[in-house]
């Protein structure tokens, strides 16, 4: 299943995407021998075509091995550069990362848990907050001290201003 070995599919691939060699345990890891692959077009192993745009980098798409599921993989290629290459010549390494996109999305799920549980506690900070200005307002209402009550003002205005950080 997958493409096997952690070095994936490594091909030279013609400027007519077509295969011209490939590494044959990267080959058989993939369930074809390395002259099976030989003359396919690359672009036909993968759901996008790697080779659809065109020079040097790397693209993410997805395999379909035969008899297994989806894998995402990526797939470098750089162009071969060697006294005998013509022009358009690539080597292409499809890796497959579905260990890798499986680890993302756990830490996205795990970051959006988080995300979820910092606004609860942000909400109920706030509530507690605008509890503690009540409580001080109906205490203020009993004081007879203009300087008291100006205390108690001051505290509530100091309390509404953290729970404005929270919004």
């Amino acid at each position: 299943g997958g493409l096997g070995s952690r070095a994936g599919l490594r091909c030279v691939v013609g400027a007519d995407g077509r295969v011209r060699r490939a590494k044959a345990a990267a080959a058989q890891a993939g369930g074809r021998s390395a002259s099976d692959l030989r003359g396919t077009a690359l672009d036909d192993r993968f759901d996008a075509g790697p080779l659809a745009s065109s020079g040097e980098g790397t693209v993410e798409c997805t395999r379909t091995p035969t008899g297994g599921p989806e894998r995402p993989v990526l797939v470098s290629r750089s162009a071969l550069e060697r006294a005998d290459a013509t022009q358009g010549t690539l080597v292409c390494v499809a890796q497959d990362i579905s260990e890798r996109k499986a680890a993302e999305e756990k830490l996205r799920r795990s970051l959006e848990e988080k995300e979820v549980l910092l606004r609860e506690i942000h909400h109920r900070v706030k509530n507690n907050l605008q509890v503690i200005s009540s409580l001080l307002n109906a205490q203020a209402r009993d004081v007879e001290s203009p300087a008291v009550e100006d205390r108690f003002t001051e505290t509530q205005d100091r309390i509404r201003s953290m729970a404005s950080l929270l919004s």
